[in-house]
């Protein structure tokens, strides 16, 4: 219906031949009587639904008589078939929810709060080609000291897939920038966001490129790099990506630091730093970075409006890019996060969206057939490096290292040279996923996600060692999702520091540890921290899976009392009698290293 249709005062019977969709239109979706689930439901050209990511909302299709909502599964559970308009012609649906008796539903439709730009002479371009149009296009705001400048040109000029656009905020009588450069506009004093939403205005001759890549000024990166990324962003048709953040460079979401054993990762999450979209991926996102001064939150709101399209978004590992300037050096935080918050109101949206990873593309098996003999030691909490027992096992170990503390990750990952497929996680383990707070205590050795219980502490000597002096949020995954997504081995061994969070660690690795020969932690007799488990609660969890306790030793820290002691538990007899040759050679090596006797 066009804005001067006459208005429909009581409800009609819908006519798919007059439903005609606005490109820019969203509708407010919800129970009829009640508020709307979402006010930034659309309709996407592929049937899918955007905007509102729910089961029973999954794609919609015109029907003679209707405008039928489906489930995933395909089936009906709206069928939209009466229709109002309003003096401004726009419609109101409703109709009946199946999943109800009696139960409605409305699709109430208004424009979207912002659109996109119409006024080219808010990003005058000026074209410096020396060669035919690229397929891929790479745009960035960028001054005289932009790390552009220091990309590796290490293919030649005519082999790049991609043209550049600089939008340069530098000082105007070096405008324009020297270098290898196809676009430049004079945007002084406009930030990123702000000066792409001008630069893709209808008609943009940017629109034109299969794929709009967009850095911040801070990336460091080569020029085979950006291809190869571009490549793979083709091959495996991604609408919306990003390279990944290389390890020990400025990190703002876990999700993006480089997984090495996976191509890329479909997620949920694509950070505004370094996105990579599809032409029309970018026309359906674009309208919200207009409100993105400070570009806080936008990022959060592009796969929902891309309706989570399967396998389509994701960071891709195979390149990693280096991020060198932490976030909120140079603009205020507070004002970005009140920027944040007013996008999120104005598009009635409740907050961040999530940051998950929902598949991989694997770029190697973890381990190569000749390793199936090497075992598999799975460190959690990694501060002090492997045990000097482990480290002797040079050839024979494959370590897995979990320390959340990047500095931290960053001096372990280079001790470990000497073992091939050796990895640290730079994540915390536990059975749930999302940030959890870490209690920062006077010695690092009493570090936990647990607070110390300071009732029982004050009678002992050590008690000011766990005192609390400051908090870290931290990323926190299961091992056994890392597993499902290629990420990590099956352990043959896992050896646990983490005070007092034992049981949410071996929670956390599931049916894996039906597999697993050995584990060694430190346990406990009373709570050292507030609502820990204790050394009987991990013997009964563990017995589940066929360990028994092999060895106790107690920690003398408590001033004689036996309150910490070193724990080592392995399968049982029964387990490994049944076992391949193969394993018991296995567990006889782990059992010599770990000081107990083999069955």
């Amino acid at each position: 219906m066009d804005a001067a249709a006459e208005p429909v005062t009581q409800d009609q019977k819908f006519d798919s031949t007059a439903f005609i969709l606005r490109k820019n239109a969203i509708w407010s979706f919800g129970g009829v009587g009640k508020s709307p689930y979402t006010r930034n439901l659309r309709l996407l050209p592929d049937g899918r639904i955007g905007g509102y990511i729910n089961n029973n909302e999954h794609r919609w299709r015109l029907d003679p008589e209707s405008l039928t909502i489906l489930d995933r599964g395909g089936q009906p559970t709206t069928l939209f078939d009466r229709v109002r308009i309003n003096a401004e012609g726009r419609m109101t649906l409703t109709g009946n929810y199946t999943g109800a008796p009696g139960a409605e539903h409305y699709l109430e439709e208004h424009t979207d709060p912002y659109g996109i730009a119409t006024n080219p002479e808010n990003f005058k371009i000026d074209q410096h080609f020396s060669g035919p149009k690229r397929r891929n296009l790479v745009i960035m705001g960028a001054n005289e000291s932009s790390l552009h400048h220091e990309w590796t040109q290490d293919i030649a000029d005519a082999d790049r897939n991609w043209d550049l656009c600089l939008s340069f905020y530098g000082d105007p009588k070096n405008y324009p920038p020297a270098g290898p450069v196809e676009y430049t506009s004079l945007q002084p004093g406009v930030r990123k966001w702000l000066a792409i939403h001008a630069a893709m205005y209808e008609g943009s001759p940017f629109w034109e490129y299969e794929r709009i890549f967009v850095l911040d000024d801070d990336i460091r990166t080569s020029w085979s790099d950006i291809n190869k990324f571009l490549d793979i962003c083709r091959e495996l048709d991604l609408q919306l990506a990003q390279p990944a953040l290389k390890p020990g460079c400025a990190i703002t979401h876990m999700i993006t630091r480089q997984s090495p054993d996976t191509l890329v990762r479909f997620t949920n999450f694509v950070e505004a730093m370094a996105p990579c979209f599809t032409s029309e991926a970018l026309r359906l996102c674009i309208s919200v970075t207009q409100g993105g001064y400070y570009g806080f939150g936008i990022d959060h709101l592009w796969p929902s409006i891309l309706g989570l399209p399967e396998k389509k978004i994701g960071i891709v590992d195979a390149i990693a890019v280096d991020h060198t300037r932490p976030v909120g050096v140079n603009y205020s935080m507070e004002l970005a996060l009140a920027e944040e918050r007013q996008l999120f109101k104005i598009y009635g949206v409740n907050g961040w969206a999530g940051r998950d990873v929902l598949g991989s593309v694997p770029a190697k098996t973890v381990t190569d057939s000749n390793d199936t003999r090497k075992i598999v030691l799975v460190d959690v909490g990694a501060a002090k490096g492997l045990q000097q027992k482990w480290a002797n096992m040079v050839g024979n170990i494959l370590p897995i290292l979990f320390e959340p503390n990047p500095a931290e990750a960053q001096i372990l990952q280079g001790k470990l040279s000497a073992y091939p497929g050796a990895k640290v996680i730079e994540a915390g383990l536990s059975d749930r996923l999302g940030a959890q707070k870490l209690n920062i205590t006077n010695y690092f050795g009493c570090i936990s996600i647990l607070r110390p219980n300071a009732e029982l502490l004050q009678d002992y000597k050590i008690a000011p060692l766990f005192r609390v002096k400051s908090t870290l949020e931290i990323d926190c995954t299961r091992y056994d999702v890392l597993h499902r997504d290629g990420l990590v081995p099956q352990p043959d061994v896992i050896k646990i520091d983490v005070q007092g969070y034992e049981y949410q660690v071996l929670n956390g690795f599931g049916a894996l540890l039906k597999d697993c020969l050995a584990i060694e932690l430190e346990g406990h007799f009373y709570e050292l921290y507030e609502d820990q488990c204790l050394i009987g609660d991990l013997v009964t969890f563990l017995k589940k899976f066929g360990f028994v306790l092999r060895s106790v030793k107690q920690v003398d820290n408590f001033d004689g009392d036996c309150v910490e002691v070193d724990a080592i538990f392995t399968k049982n007899r029964a387990f490994i009698n049944a076992a391949a040759p193969q394993i018991r050679e296995k567990f006889r090596r782990i059992s010599d290293v770990l000081g107990v006797p083999p069955y």
